[in-house]
């Protein structure tokens, strides 16, 4: 070896030592710069947002996935009577004349154990009361979704067909 020169696997351990230092430095540098700066005030409002979900979730009712009325015990006939029943006790509670009410399973694809089920309602009565018996029904657990609504003028009546659909769960929680 002569004399003023370092041997060849020196100089490689010294410049990896080298490149590692420097690569630890830089990505601290990258770190300090990708902070920012009121990352306390961020932290303090999320955990505030937090909470206030929590509180929101329990005046709901719980961590329930589902509010009262939208879990189906099944999909036959007599497990949705309940469900045609209250449909029909809304659109009676209005002074309408019903004259038909059906609640049947949709024939469309299954989603289990989410489902739809098929809503028609027609009835006849005075043009306000229907109104407010359509109020009521967006207020109804489970939730419609009207896909068409046929509201036909008489002399002092309005005939009603509505037709939709509601999705219900069919397991009970676990």
């Amino acid at each position: 070896m002569r004399a003023g020169k370092l041997p060849g696997p020196a100089i490689a351990l010294g410049a990896t030592i080298i490149a590692a230092v420097g690569a630890l430095t830089f990505s601290w540098g990258l770190a300090a710069m990708a902070r920012p700066k009121d990352l306390k005030e961020r932290v303090v409002a999320l955990e505030a947002y937090a909470e206030r979900t929590q509180t929101l979730l329990r005046r709901r009712g719980g961590n329930a996935d589902y509010p009262a009325g939208a879990v189906c015990p099944g999909l036959s006939d007599a497990q949705l009577e309940p469900i045609r029943q209250r449909l029909g006790a809304v659109a009676s509670g209005a002074q309408l004349s019903l004259e038909k009410v059906s609640v049947t399973r949709s024939q469309g694809p299954s989603f289990d154990p989410i489902a739809a089920v098929d809503v028609r309602i027609e009835a006849t009565g005075a043009y306000e009361p229907t109104l407010l018996m359509l109020d009521n029904l967006s207020r109804l657990t489970p939730l419609i979704y009207v896909d068409t609504v046929d509201l036909r003028p008489h002399t002092d009546t309005v005939t009603l067909q509505l037709s939709g659909r509601f999705y219900c769960w069919t397991s009970a929680p676990r």
